[in-house]
């Protein structure tokens, strides 16, 4: 099967962006995006052009969530302040389509290599952020994390968005939307 063929209904994924060394790695690599020929010798992926790219921070909970993505996903970026102190400030700003995933420490040290032998924001020693996430399609957004919360998915008044992690209420925006890229498109601003 093609790097790029969706085998089930695409799905949303959150990424919380409120520390500031996951800030700068969001801006440089996402808002930014990476050249082609900055990444291109470092992974046989099928993928092209200037793009975003995200690495996921290696850990058991994290690998695991990450080996659920698949192309044609969503991630939404929340890149505020802790919602819960700053509610203003609630809202998960930016979306992108996932084309492509690979697990590329040679990759994470081109483009991390700041943060290399900093032992991961978790102790781990193979670097923050080597599970990569190829991206397309970065929309700004405007999606509360308040409709997030306790329209879709009904977590406690206590929930926020962090680190890497699935989202449980996409059956509901599914029927309220038609599908995770109508919710995305309709948050679109």
């Amino acid at each position: 099967m093609p790097d790029n063929m969706p085998t089930r209904p695409e799905r949303l994924f959150l990424a919380g962006c409120t520390k500031e060394q996951v800030q700068n790695h969001f801006s440089a690599t996402v808002l930014n995006q990476v050249k082609e020929s900055t990444y291109r010798e470092h992974t046989r992926k099928s993928v092209m052009g200037q793009r975003p790219i995200w690495g996921v921070e290696d850990g058991p909970v994290l690998r695991t969530t990450w080996e659920q993505v698949q192309p044609g996903d969503w991630i939404l970026f929340y890149t505020g302040e802790n919602p819960i102190r700053v509610p203003r400030n609630g809202i998960l700003e930016y979306a992108a389509k996932v084309v492509n995933t690979e697990e590329n420490l040679d990759l994470h040290d081109q483009l991390w290599e700041e943060y290399e032998g900093s032992g991961g924001l978790s102790g781990n020693d193979r670097g923050p952020w080597p599970l990569i996430l190829y991206l397309e399609d970065l929309v700004n957004t405007e999606v509360h994390y308040n409709e997030l919360r306790d329209t879709f998915a009904d977590f406690s008044e206590n929930w926020n968005p962090q680190r890497f992690s699935t989202y449980s209420g996409e059956t509901n925006i599914r029927r309220k939307y038609g599908s995770i890229s109508d919710f995305i498109d309709a948050e679109a601003i």
